[in-house]
């Protein structure tokens, strides 16, 4: 059963067989949800409050600015990340609770009750590793939860801080060899029988055509080009 539209909300439906249209046409809070003239607004606003409020010298603002900027840096994306609305909104979704979509396998996941949405990294990493089965017409929207877990501020901290500000050609190798290097098996896993990255094409509308057919009818174009 399709959710209710929101008064106003429109979006373009698709007719084609190979193309499916999602039931529910909302996306979960993204970077769409981050605005970089505000984030620059709050790390100089601050620290100019500050100086005015308490009456300090000129030249203690911009000490204050470097100081404070990236506690306020981490501040603005855990405040973000947590009550981040979710993007591209156009239906109604059931909003129930987090027990009537999912069955709890594991027990120490029955912290995630009412709700009390699961971060998104978090909800898929658990899925992936049995903790709970998924009932159908799950809402992934009224589930997830666009909280960054805890694993990213530790990388923030000792990883990403650091190999920003010392960035050599072996931390970029060392980087790509993890990535890459990882054997045919693990990206045969998501990437498919064809080993390629990026979607296909339909070489008819009105066909109901895989997307291994697909993924075959864009190489045949890029192939005759």
């Amino acid at each position: 059963m399709t959710s209710p539209v929101k008064p106003g909300a429109t979006w373009k439906k698709t007719s084609y067989p190979s193309i499916k249209n999602p039931e529910y046409p909302v996306e979960v809070a993204g970077n769409e949800s981050f605005n970089n003239l505000h984030l620059a607004t709050v790390i100089l606003g601050a620290p100019f409050l500050i100086v005015s409020v308490l009456k300090l010298p000129l030249w203690s603002y911009p000490v204050l600015t470097i100081l404070l900027a990236l506690p306020i840096f981490a501040a603005y994306f855990v405040y973000g990340s947590k009550y981040a609305l979710p993007f591209n909104n156009r239906v109604q979704t059931p909003g129930k609770k987090v027990e009537d979509y999912l069955t709890i396998v594991d027990p120490a996941f029955q912290q995630y009750k009412g709700k009390d949405r699961i971060p998104m990294e978090t909800f898929f990493e658990a899925y992936f590793d049995g903790k709970f089965t998924q009932i159908p017409q799950c809402t992934v929207v009224d589930v997830g939860s666009a909280l960054l877990p805890q694993p990213y501020y530790v990388f923030f901290v000792t990883q990403w801080i650091p190999e920003t500000i010392w960035h050599s050609k072996k931390q970029d190798e060392d980087q790509v060899r993890d990535h890459y290097d990882r054997g045919d098996d693990f990206y045969a896993a998501f990437l498919g029988p064809r080993m390629i990255y990026t979607s296909g094409i339909m070489s008819d509308v009105s066909k109901n055509e895989t997307l291994e057919e697909m993924q075959d009818n864009k190489l045949k174009f890029v192939c005759d080009k």
